[in-house]
C-alpha cells in the first residue's frame, strides 16, 4: 500500500488542481475525496466529488482528478490483473471477464474495470451483463464521455436486429474526438436496423468526412461493405472495402488495438467477410 498512497500523492501534484478556481466548500471536499481514496474507499470520495460537480463546479481541473481518483488501482496486484485482461480481451473476451469481475469489488469501482468488462461483455453480445458494467462505471464517473459512449453502445445491443426499436440519440457532430467515430458507427448501424439504406450511405460519408479520419479504421471499412452487402439484390458487394477491412485487421498492432478501444466488435467479423469474398470470387462476381 505504500505504493499506492505515494501514487496518489503524484496524481495530484501532476494534476496541479487550481483550489482558487474551486469554492472554499470545493476545495474541502477534493480534500476529503484525497484522504478516503487513499483509504481505498473510492465510491465514497467519488460521491462527494459529484456533490461537488452538481453544485456548479466545471474547472477542468477538478473533472481531471476526478477521473483519475476512478481510475487509480489500489494495488499493484489488480494494476497487473487488469493489464493481462487489457491484452486478451479482444480474442478472449470471456477470459477477460474472468479476470476483471472480482476486481470490480476489491478495487471498489475501478472505472478502468468496468469500462473495460463492458466492452468485453459486448464483444460476446451480453448485453445484460455489459448494461451491468456501465451502470457501475456511471457509479463512479457519469460525465465521462466513454462512459456515455458505453450506455449507447449497450442500447444498441439490445435493440439487435429489431426494426421497431427506438432510434440512438446521437449527435456525433458534437462528441470529443475520442468518441465520435464510435458515435459514428452507431448511426450508420442505426439506419441499417430500420432499413434506411439512404440513410445509412449518408452516414458513411459523413464519418467519413469528419474529424475522426477513419480511412484507417477497420471498422468503417467493414460497414462500408456491410451496408453494400445488404442494400439489396442487385446490389454488388463492396469487394473492394472488405480486402480493405482484412488487410487492416491483419495488420493491427497492439498500439492499433488500444487506440480503438471503444469499438468493441474490432476486427471481429474477418471469418464473415472472408467467406463472401471466397464466394464472390466463385460466383465470378
Amino acid at each position: 500500500m505504500k505504493w499506492f498512497a505515494s501514487f496518489i500523492l503524484v496524481v495530484f501534484v501532476s494534476l496541479s488542481v487550481r483550489t482558487d478556481a474551486l469554492s472554499p466548500a470545493g476545495t474541502a471536499r477534493l480534500e476529503k475525496a484525497r484522504e478516503l481514496v487513499s483509504k481505498g474507499e473510492r465510491v465514497a470520495a467519488v460521491k462527494i466529488l459529484k456533490e461537488e460537480k452538481l453544485s456548479g463546479d466545471t474547472a477542468v481541473d477538478f473533472t481531471q482528478a476526478w477521473q483519475a481518483i476512478a481510475e487509480i488501482f489500489l494495488t499493484d496486484k489488480a494494476q497487473n490483473q487488469f493489464s493481462l485482461a487489457e491484452s486478451i480481451w479482444l480474442v478472449k473476451p470471456k477470459e477477460a471477464l474472468d479476470l476483471l469481475t472480482p476486481l470490480l469489488k476489491s478495487e471498489d469501482a475501478n472505472l478502468q474495470v468496468s469500462r473495460l468488462a463492458a466492452r468485453s461483455a459486448l464483444r460476446i453480445l451480453d448485453c445484460v451483463r455489459a448494461d451491468s458494467f456501465v451502470k457501475q462505471a456511471e457509479l463512479v464517473f457519469p460525465i465521462g464521455p466513454e462512459v456515455r459512449l458505453l450506455a449507447l453502445q449497450v442500447q444498441d445491443c439490445s435493440n439487435g436486429v429489431n426494426a421497431q426499436a427506438p432510434p440512438l440519440r446521437l449527435s456525433p457532430e458534437n462528441e470529443p474526438l475520442e468518441i465520435e467515430g464510435s458515435v459514428r458507427l452507431l448511426a450508420v448501424k442505426d439506419a441499417l436496423r430500420k432499413k434506411d439504406f439512404k440513410a445509412a450511405r449518408a452516414a458513411l460519408t459523413a464519418w467519413e468526412n469528419s474529424r475522426a479520419k477513419p480511412t484507417d479504421n477497420p471498422e468503417f471499412w467493414y460497414w462500408r461493405w456491410r451496408t453494400s452487402s445488404v442494400a439489396g439484390p442487385g446490389e454488388a458487394h463492396d469487394r473492394i472495402s472488405a480486402r480493405k477491412y482484412l488487410s487492416l485487421c491483419s495488420e493491427l498492432t497492439p498500439r492499433g488495438r488500444k487506440n480503438l478501444a471503444t469499438y468493441p466488435d474490432l476486427c471481429a467479423n474477418t471469418e464473415t467477410v472472408e467467406s463472401d469474398l471466397k464466394s464472390s470470387d466463385k460466383a465470378g462476381t
